[in-house]
């Protein structure tokens, strides 16, 4: 993805930004998913002081910002992973993973599978618009049907095969709902443990570092996130061929006969 490790985007490759800003005490920006943008403190400060002739007007002040990012795509909160999942349970492999290598990243197909799944899909149901679970992944399962779709309208609707694929990979919807939901409660409690324990040193380590005290945590969501990788590889579905003669079974690649 452009921006991202060592790919660098350069201001001139921009054309002029949807937004320029000067954000202040107690103000929040949120700035979507795939949306180029950079930050600076040279102008703190100095909306109400008059501009400096030809020069950039600077603050004497200290400027600090706390950015929070929910990286959705490595957390599988996105329609690609969803895609992925769903088409592993039904033990066939995903050929459009990794989604950056297989897909251009100007395509609207890249942009609707990156898509996050619906706002909310990790609440209890409380404040969801959606009154059960059930709803919910029926709802996701049009938005991924949706998706594909509209991202592919030239695709053969008489083809079959293709018919069938996402047939089997929809009906897998709200099982991969489920254990998403699982899941990210099951990272969200570490988080929350990690957290209290380096607010509130709940945990006695030496000299107080607060690295030792947090790298258990960091370990307990390896192995989680390592459960749900095993969990997303492809089942392998062993196929059963029926001997007609003998009114046996074999299975593989037995010879007929």
């Amino acid at each position: 993805e452009r921006g991202k490790a060592s790919d660098k985007l350069g201001l001139g490759e921009l054309k002029e930004p949807v937004l320029d800003a000067v954000l202040e005490e107690g103000c929040l920006l949120y700035i979507p998913a795939g949306w180029p943008h950079t930050t600076d403190t040279v102008h703190t400060g100095a909306a109400a002081e008059p501009a400096v002739e030809d020069t950039e007007t600077t603050s004497d002040s200290a400027s600090v910002h706390l950015t929070i990012g929910v990286d959705t795509h490595i957390w599988g909160m996105t329609y690609a992973s969803l895609r992925e999942y769903c088409l592993a349970r039904a033990g066939q492999v995903d050929t459009l993973s990794p989604l950056y290598q297989k897909v251009s990243t100007n395509s609207k197909l890249y942009w609707d599978l990156q898509d996050t799944l619906p706002f909310g899909f990790l609440s209890d149901g409380t404040h969801l618009q959606h009154s059960t679970r059930e709803e919910l992944s029926h709802e996701i399962s049009s938005q991924l049907s949706r998706r594909l779709s509209q991202s592919n309208p030239t695709a053969d609707e008489s083809d079959e095969h293709e018919r069938i694929e996402s047939a089997t990979m929809l009906a897998h919807v709200p099982e991969v709902v489920n254990k998403l939901f699982l899941h990210h409660k099951k990272m969200m409690n570490v988080f929350s443990n990690l957290y209290a324990d380096v607010a509130y040193e709940l945990t006695d380590v030496p000299m107080n570092v607060g690295f030792l005290r947090s790298r258990p945590y960091f370990d307990q969501l390896e192995v989680t996130m390592g459960d749900l990788v095993t969990w997303g590889q492809p089942v392998v579905v062993e196929e059963v061929v029926v001997n007609s003669g003998f009114g046996g079974k074999s299975s593989g690649g037995g010879m007929g006969g």
